[in-house]
């Protein structure tokens, strides 16, 4: 990653750290806490999902938002989770400011500046929606829960896209190592997008722990496509050695 960062590039960084430290340190504490978690869950009463009642018999499994259910992991994962929601927020419309700002100076078409305007309104769907999550519990709230995570996932990965179009003629040049950063965006959006899709298929076909494995690694790569948009502040032709 560059060297020199402005204080935007800080804050992006920032987020996904918190990010991280928030869902790796909620599951450990989920993970160790024992009790209720590693008894049977029964949630057939709020949802039937395509035929099949939701019930976990060895209690919750490894999701990201198992970490919301109980204390005292659930406030890390509250407050770690809104805050990374704000920070998006802020982040979604400094990246439209910049980009906007960078496409005035360029030859840019209706559909670089229509997808720049578009991410940053799936960019601030994303955070406004993520904050209420945080503080939406699964067992209590399935089906809302579902809704605003499915809702995340989908803006974040929308967004990303948005961005990556609207920045086609802005980061054409750029790399980090050896890789284009457009076609590094492209590669971790479509693990994240296939990521999403399989947590559903194996959750209905296979287990709900391997549904969390896919949900964790749509997690990993959709947050390390957010990375890469350091190149929004960074000047053209930039290149990571």
């Amino acid at each position: 990653m560059p060297t020199h960062k402005d204080l935007r590039t800080r804050i992006l960084f920032a987020m996904v750290g918190l990010t991280f430290f928030t869902a790796i340190l909620s599951q450990i504490m989920l993970q160790l806490g024992g009790g209720a978690r590693d008894k049977l869950i029964d949630l057939s009463d709020q949802l039937n999902f395509f035929g099949q009642e939701v019930i976990f018999e060895n209690g919750l499994p490894p999701y990201i938002s198992s970490a919301g259910v109980y204390a005292p992991e659930s406030v890390v994962f509250g407050i770690g989770f809104t805050i990374v929601g704000a920070m998006i927020l802020w982040l979604s419309n400094r990246v439209w400011r910049e980009t906007s700002n960078q496409l005035s100076e360029e030859n840019s078409t209706i559909i670089h500046l229509r997808t720049n305007h578009a991410g940053f309104i799936a960019g601030d769907i994303c955070g406004f929606v993520l904050i209420m999550l945080a503080w939406t519990p699964m067992h209590t709230k399935l089906v809302q829960h579902l809704i605003m995570a499915t809702i995340v996932f989908s803006c974040s990965i929308l967004w990303a896209v948005l961005v990556t179009i609207s920045r086609t003629i802005l980061d054409a040049d750029k790399k980090w190592r050896e890789y284009k950063i457009t076609r590094l965006r492209w590669t971790l959006l479509c693990i994240a997008f296939l990521s999403m899709q399989l947590s559903v298929i194996t959750f209905v076909l296979i287990s709900p722990t391997i549904s969390a494995l896919f949900e964790w690694l749509l997690f990993v790569s959709l947050n390390c496509g957010l990375l890469t948009f350091y190149t929004v502040f960074e000047g053209r032709g930039f290149e990571e050695e």
